[in-house]
């Protein structure tokens, strides 16, 4: 099922958040979360926003 057209806001303050399909996890290891924060960065030099924080995680589960 397709997501709902996201609602610009007021403030152009956003949460972005990335989960694993079936609670899978997101990353493996040191490798696989430096090659997301290089990504993150390029992506950061290509475009016009602030970055103001983030937090890499494996996946979070609710039990």
């Amino acid at each position: 099922m397709a997501r709902y057209v996201r609602i610009m806001s007021a403030s152009s303050l956003y949460h972005i958040m990335l989960r694993g399909i079936n609670l899978a996890e997101i990353f493996f290891d040191d490798e696989d979360r430096c090659r997301f924060i290089n990504t993150l960065l390029k992506m950061k030099g290509k475009g016009e926003y602030e970055l103001n924080a983030y937090c890499l995680m494996n996946n979070h589960h609710c039990i």
